[in-house]
């Protein structure tokens, strides 16, 4: 499996030798590193020659120089050494080093499950976005936040296969029309054709939500205007779990479990995180937030659905008893839906996911 991180690795292993062998000449063989195990393993081998020199003695070989190497690639990392061989033979000296070291395997429970989904499906999670991940995953459990999610699309992943893949249910959604898949950034829909159906039915795989309980959130990535929706499913009458941005003014709106509140935005963008949210089938309670701030209702829902929407939610646009409908051009870095948060849970939520946006440099 082809080494999957930072391009830094040849050039420690040259710095490694060079230290062991002055002017070294080192040819490179394997070098891997295995993600799809816990504990991950590394492995390196390689072999130096040098001119021979006067001096016939041999250079120290100090473990330190080793350790150094791989907790720079590796940081926290226990090396384990399976062969070290310095040999000499007339005109030239030789060495081959084969390590193997073990990092210990700190991500979330749940982080790592997600992580051998996506390598099951046949692709890789870098070390940047599974740390990211398992931050933010963290982050939520601790301000509760966690139990009160169904599930969430990393849409800002490092691939298709990560971005198509629930973080929380790991159910696989499916790219329709060929939606833009941007590495560490979002997900770009053209308005027209282009979504993904996640697979997430409310009605049949909700646990949190319910009809009085139900939240949706969203990262836009882009400042889109207009009165379609970014994401969401209706199945009939209220029964509706939908997300707008922003309309053409300084508005946005939202749909969970009721009949077309709006609210108002502090600013004309759509940009960043927003969330609305309906608690208890009651007017006051639908609610919606702006990167963790909450919003003025400016319309109030006309009704409340008895029942969640029985047919998956879409990205791109929401799903209508089957059907791409209100298709939207946008660019979307994150979703989520579960159930209702508190003040200072939804502000947590925000910060938890801006703080990830940040670290893999998808904010905007």
């Amino acid at each position: 499996m082809p080494f999957d991180g930072p391009a830094y690795e040849q050039a420690y292993v040259q710095e490694l030798f060079n230290r062991l062998l002055p002017g070294a000449y080192l040819e490179y063989r394997n070098f891997f590193y295995d993600r799809t195990r816990a504990p991950w393993q590394l492995q390196m081998d390689g072999y130096v020659t040098a001119s021979e020199v006067a001096d016939p003695s041999l250079p120290v070989y100090e473990r330190a120089y080793v350790r150094e190497l791989y907790n720079r690639l590796v940081p926290g990392a226990n090396e384990a050494f399976a062969q070290y061989i310095m040999s000499r033979t007339p005109g030239y000296w030789q060495t081959e080093m084969t390590v193997l070291i073990t990092a210990y395997n700190t991500l979330d429970v749940d982080v790592q499950a997600w992580v051998d989904s996506v390598v099951a499906g046949g692709s890789l999670v870098s070390k940047l976005m599974a740390s990211s991940v398992s931050i933010y995953t963290a982050a939520q459990k601790a301000s509760g936040v966690w139990p009160k999610m169904d599930d969430a699309w990393v849409l800002w992943g490092d691939n298709p296969r990560q971005q198509l893949t629930s973080l929380k249910q790991r159910r696989l959604g499916t790219a329709v029309a060929s939606p833009t898949f941007t590495t560490r950034r979002h997900v770009a829909f053209n308005g027209t054709t282009q979504y993904i159906d996640t697979g997430f039915i409310p009605g049949t795989h909700a646990t949190v939500m319910t009809p009085t309980n139900a939240r949706m959130a969203i990262y836009a990535a882009s400042n889109e205007t207009g009165n379609t929706f970014n994401a969401g499913a209706n199945s009939g009458t209220n029964r509706l779990l939908r997300i707008r941005s922003r309309t053409a003014t300084a508005s946005c709106a939202g749909d969970p479990m009721c009949g077309s509140p709006s609210f108002t935005l502090p600013a004309a963008s759509s940009l960043r995180y927003l969330a609305v949210s309906q608690a208890g089938g009651v007017i006051a309670g639908a609610k919606a937030y702006k990167n963790g701030v909450p919003l003025v209702r400016a319309v109030d829902p006309t009704g409340f659905g008895a029942t969640l929407p029985a047919v998956s939610i879409f990205i791109g646009g929401y799903n209508s008893t089957g059907t791409l409908t209100s298709p939207r051009v946008c660019s979307v870095g994150f979703l989520s839906v579960g159930g209702v948060l508190s003040d200072a849970e939804e502000l947590a939520a925000y910060n938890a996911t801006q703080a990830f946006a940040v670290a893999i440099g998808a904010n905007v």
